[in-house]
């Protein structure tokens, strides 16, 4: 079913507002003026915060009573109940609106322990408007002016998606996911390597140091990836290989090509480190590691496949198992590159700033000239800028939507149209994130080559 587009700005503006008025907050499919179950919360002014963070209760709304007449339908509000509540709330404000036009507005006083709270509100409006109408629901400290002490309420099908927030330099927006990263980081557990992920060691590698370094991502990769509320399903294989020859005698024909890794779709995953020395035979060559990059680029390597494997146990909660075949390589790609970011950083203890901007010093500028839209395939493309510029469009994403959760969505989202299941799960079109994605990531570069 089509969900309004939602667009909700977590700024100071907005927070100094909702005293008096309130944003309108957008509604589902069935209407906003008949969600029974709202989310409450107060918004973050600095934009750091997951709308998980910034929840303070949860709100019930009875089923209003609907009366029919002529072309409009008068709609009779009675009871609110309010739980799990944090914080001392005694003024309600309430309001219903279309296209910006005002059609009840209700100031109450309340219980500052919230809980049923007796309504009574009714309000009249054109029918043809109630599939569309918006529903404003805002909560305040009546004895205090201060709007940060503001909250407001939205329907809880759009509280748990992901919705853009305000940032105003591409310097905030980077500290926005660095900070983000780190707290999701930091609640990400610390359980084992999952006993149905198998790790297969070509003997001829069992002792080098780019061995050791690419085995000791592999639980903080499995640690986030239970993080993001998905799991690794079935038996894993993973086959870590210096060539193809060991990794060959296992895995798929259609999955036997040239790289430093792959997932094959079938429980198969494989590293090939060999691919890092250049092709070269030289064993030696893996007990030497030349520079932070390279050190980042092989030990990051399985986590960015196993990126791929949290994409299709995304895609497989919900039956939709073919996402690969409409979603874009730059989301594809960018997604595993950052995944592979943030499980590096985990088992490192590093900074994901220090790791992004030390990746875009090394391959940022082969792909100034390229536009996001041209890395939408599912092939290789030149300077492998699907994944450099896929890395940063997802940076983007997340600092868009204040949440880390948005690496996961799409899959979650069956259809045929990537772009209308781009808009439905962030609220803004593909052509326009596109846009903003391709100034951000220049803008990225050129702060990453002052340095």
């Amino acid at each position: 079913m089509k969900r309004a587009r939602i667009s909700l700005f977590v700024s100071a503006i907005l927070v100094s507002a909702l005293l008096e008025s309130g944003p309108a907050v957008a509604n589902d499919s069935t209407g906003g003026l008949s969600v029974s179950t709202w989310t409450c919360f107060r918004p973050d002014p600095a934009g750091l915060s997951t709308f998980a963070e910034m929840a303070i209760g949860n709100l019930q709304v009875d089923t209003p009573k609907q009366t029919l007449k002529g072309k409009n339908t008068t709609l009779t509000f009675t009871n609110f109940h309010f739980s799990n509540m944090k914080g001392l709330w005694s003024k309600l404000t309430l309001a219903v609106s279309y296209n910006s036009v005002r059609y009840g507005t209700k100031v109450m006083t309340i219980n500052s322990d919230v809980k049923t709270t007796p309504v009574k509100f009714s309000v009249s409006l054109p029918s043809k408007y109630l599939p569309k109408a918006e529903f404003i629901i805002n909560l305040a400290d009546g004895s205090n002016r201060n709007s940060l002490l503001n909250a407001l309420c939205i329907p809880t099908s759009t509280f748990n998606s992901h919705l853009p927030v305000n940032a105003s330099s591409s310097l905030e927006q980077l500290n926005r996911v660095s900070v983000l990263a780190s707290k999701f980081i930091a609640g990400s557990g610390s359980a084992p390597v999952p006993s149905n992920l198998v790790i297969h060691i070509d003997p001829t590698i069992a002792d080098t140091l780019w061995l050791k370094n690419s085995v000791a991502t592999i639980a903080s990769a499995t640690q986030l990836v239970s993080a993001f509320g998905l799991s690794l399903e079935g038996k894993l294989n993973l086959y870590i290989s210096w060539g193809p020859a060991f990794r060959n005698l296992y895995i798929p024909d259609s999955c036997k090509y040239n790289a430093g890794g792959g997932s094959c779709g079938n429980g198969d995953i494989w590293a090939d480190l060999q691919w890092f020395a250049g092709g070269s035979s030289d064993i030696s060559n893996a007990d030497s590691i030349p520079d932070a990059l390279s050190r980042l680029s092989i030990a990051a390597n399985i986590p960015h496949e196993l990126g791929h494997e949290a994409q299709q146990s995304a895609a497989k909660s919900v039956g939709n198992p073919n996402f690969w075949m409409i979603q874009p390589a730059w989301l594809r790609e960018g997604t595993a590159e950052f995944f592979k970011l943030v499980a590096y950083s985990k088992a490192t203890s590093t900074s994901y700033l220090d790791l992004r901007n030390l990746y875009l010093q090394g391959t940022g500028n082969t792909c100034l000239s390229v536009s996001l839209t041209e890395l939408t395939g599912q092939g290789s493309y030149s300077s492998s800028c699907e994944y450099t510029k896929g890395l940063i469009a997802t940076e983007y994403l997340i600092a868009k939507t204040g949440n880390m959760d948005a690496l996961f969505i799409t899959e979650k989202i069956p259809g045929e149209d990537f772009a209308a299941v781009f808009e439905k799960a962030y609220g803004i079109s593909l052509a326009q994130f596109s846009a903003e994605a391709d100034d951000y990531f220049a803008k990225a570069v050129a702060a990453v080559v002052k340095k």
